[in-house]
């Protein structure tokens, strides 16, 4: 019913609205009419002039038009006004269900909230008589048993009690003790490092061919003999005795990892052969880690590497020192790009030259690990000689 009231009202709304720009219409062109009749009989025209009469007969057929059509438009108000009523009608229909409804759901809620109510009340009684049971439950329970025995009754004692100090004092000594020296034994157990010199001819398989202190100064800035240049003389005699072959005059010092004294090692090792008469030459072969140039207070930007690259001959490197008998090719600067160049024919021709130059040659390779110079070299001499610190690396390292 709703839906039809809806669209009777639509259509009558529409009709309603094309009748009065219709009107409107038609009573803009009768006022043109009569204004343009007007005009005419202003300018001398008479009443009966054909033209006058024309506009008198238009004006007469819009105000014939014109009553029609509010004859229209108040038919069309009057239908308005019987749907709207209708309308009105059954809103006040709808009205009175929905209020009936609302009556009907207030009485329905007020029966959920008295129940709920009487709900609440029963539940707030039945935890108050829970509360009451346990309470006499409790009460009960402790009536009727004994809460505390007696085991045995406290006595005085004869003389006040305190801790044995010199029993707990000499315990604790024990106990420290023992779990001193077995932290001790295990601490060495864990210690794979080389410690003896049977470690170094068990673990590497070579010989030993001197032991040198620790922390020794270079010999060649001492004044006088140094009481640690003996240690070198001893090294010096066993490498000699130790020669492979009477002409083997090209040595390599080499170490497991940095640190080991290896370059300390050779140059006074070096200065020692060049005091004994020898003709020697020291290489420093580190292009890495160059540090003989600090050993013999001296330039580093000349040396090896510029003769390994070809731009400059052997003779060209070779510096003179202070030392009689000792002469020094530097390492140079190595460019990024020629990290190999030991690897090379030119290296191989430099061992060859001098090894027949001079008595000996000792060239300070890299440690073995980490780089490939170090296996180079050795590989290129007649003799190599490994440097191990005492407790400096693992067992397994010095052996790689």
């Amino acid at each position: 019913m709703r839906g039809r009231l809806r669209r009777l009202t639509d259509h009558a709304r529409i009709r309603n609205a094309v009748l009065e720009r219709a009107a409107i219409a038609a009573e803009h062109r009768r006022q043109e009419a009569g204004t343009e009749e007007a005009k005419l009989l202003a300018s001398g025209l008479g009443e009966n002039h054909p033209r006058v009469k024309s506009l008198r007969a238009q004006r007469e057929a819009y105000d014939k038009l014109l009553s029609e059509q509010l004859v229209s438009i108040r038919n069309a108000e009057t239908n308005k006004l019987r749907f709207e009523r209708d309308k009105l009608a059954v809103l006040e229909q709808q009205a009175g269900e929905a209020q009936n409804e609302q009556i009907k759901f207030k009485t329905k809620i007020q029966e959920y909230i008295e129940a709920k109510n009487a709900y609440l009340q029963a539940k707030g009684v039945l935890q108050s008589l829970q509360n009451s049971y346990v309470g006499e439950s409790v009460k009960n329970t402790a009536t009727d048993s004994d809460p505390s025995y007696i085991w045995e009754r406290a006595e005085k004692s004869d003389f006040p009690a305190k801790p044995n100090v010199p029993a707990y004092m000499f315990l604790a000594a024990i106990v420290g003790l023992v779990v001193g020296v077995g932290l001790a034994f295990f601490i060495e157990y864990l210690d794979t490092s080389v410690k003896t010199l049977d470690d170094v001819e068990r673990y590497l398989g070579i010989p030993v061919l001197a032991v040198i202190p620790k922390n020794v100064s270079i010999l060649m800035k001492n004044a006088g003999d140094s009481p640690d240049a003996e240690a070198y003389r001893i090294l010096r005699a066993a490498v000699e005795f130790n020669k492979p072959y009477r002409d083997a005059n090209t040595f390599t010092l080499i170490s497991g990892g940095p640190g080991e004294g290896k370059s300390t090692t050779l140059n006074n090792l070096a200065f020692t052969c060049a005091k004994g008469g020898y003709n020697v030459l020291v290489v420093d072969a580190d292009l890495r880690r160059a540090t003989q140039h600090h050993f013999f207070e001296t330039d580093n930007s000349f040396g090896l590497t510029d003769y390994l690259l070809g731009r400059a001959e052997v003779d060209e490197i070779i510096k003179t020192t202070r030392i009689d008998n000792l002469s020094f090719i530097p390492s140079g600067h190595l460019p990024g790009e020629s990290v190999g160049i030991l690897n090379s024919q030119r290296m191989t021709d430099l061992i060859a030259k001098v090894k027949s130059q001079y008595d000996l040659v000792f060239f300070d390779s890299p440690p073995i690990l980490g780089v490939s110079d170090g296996s180079v070299l050795a590989s290129e001499v007649d003799i190599t000689i490994m440097v191990v610190q005492h407790r400096r690396f693992p067992r397994q390292r010095c052996s790689c």
